[in-house]
């Protein structure tokens, strides 16, 4: 994996709501990609997902974890 490819995607983790509307009301385009670690299309998509943020550096990434914030990603559905 190279390291371009790893500054793609903000590798911290929020740790409130609050971190996470915080980064999703700034004036950039942000994509978050919801994941777990039990779920089989997460482990999939992490084969790619890498590429994608690549060709797509103008977009701010970032992963959060459904399980830890189950009201954000239902409500982001």
């Amino acid at each position: 994996m190279s390291s371009a490819r790893n500054a793609c995607i903000n590798s911290s983790r929020f740790k409130t709501e609050q971190e996470f509307r915080e980064q999703i009301t700034k004036d950039e385009l942000t994509v978050g990609i919801f994941t777990t670690t039990w779920c089989p299309d997460c482990k999939r998509l992490g084969m790619f997902i890498e590429e994608v943020t690549e060709e797509h550096q103008d977009k701010q990434w970032f992963k959060i974890d459904r399980d830890e914030f189950p009201e954000i990603s239902e409500e982001q559905r």
